[in-house]
């Protein structure tokens, strides 16, 4: 869905630019180009959602209905109008979805743990995650799987994505990790990164942002 938005505000952007200098022919190639990227984002970063579904539809029928008699500029008016709903529309949903993460975050340690199953020919080790909000639960993870694992198994159990977290180590010697970044963090192992069995961590929901590639807002 953040991209989604990230593309709507930028094709916005640009009607802004050629509005003023637009003929009807050049209207109506960038309408139709609206359309292509709309629908090339949703195939390529499919989202489940009824509500983003039809948020998305009721676009296409908006920028598909417009007057094909009109002229460029009330054509691009037009545009502006199809697009900034549509914008309004994905971030109503944004503030839906993090409500909802915020809600999960508060419940995780009432949802069932999941981690990785027992096996005699891996060693496991036991993390005690904390929430901000001070709640405690454990997660079982291999100390050759790589630290996203962690993630998705909280993710797995009812917690946010695994790109929305942040794991905040409480041991002095795995403060290195945090100097990282996230994406070369997480493709370490455990043993790689000195983890050990009873290590703790607070876990911190931060957003996650597709435009700056960078996180947001934390809890």
């Amino acid at each position: 869905m953040e991209r989604m938005l990230v593309l709507a505000e930028d094709l916005l952007e640009v009607n802004e630019h050629r509005n003023n200098r637009s003929d009807v022919g050049r209207a109506r190639i960038f309408r139709a180009h609206c359309l292509s990227k709309l629908r090339e984002q949703a195939e390529t970063s499919p989202v489940s959602s009824r509500d983003f579904s039809e948020a998305l539809h009721r676009a296409e029928r908006g920028l598909i209905a417009m007057d094909a008699s009109a002229s460029g500029l009330t054509l691009a008016q037009q545009i502006k109008g199809a697009l900034e709903n549509f914008c309004t529309e994905l971030r109503r949903l944004e503030a839906e979805a993090l409500a909802l993460d915020r809600r999960r975050m508060e419940e995780l340690p009432l949802q069932q743990i999941r981690g990785a199953a027992a096996s005699p020919h891996r060693k496991l080790v036991t993390v005690r995650i904390q929430t901000f909000s001070g709640a405690e639960f454990q997660v079982s993870c291999g100390l050759d799987e790589n630290l996203i694992c962690l993630k998705e198994y909280i993710h797995s159990s009812g917690g946010p994505c695994a790109r929305d977290q942040e794991l905040v180590w409480s041991r002095s010697e795995l403060a290195w990790i945090q100097e990282l970044e996230t994406r070369i963090s997480d493709s370490f192992s455990l043993f790689y990164l000195g983890i050990t069995d009873g290590d703790a961590a607070i876990l911190y929901y931060v957003r996650f942002c597709h435009q700056c590639r960078g996180r947001v807002e934390a809890k």
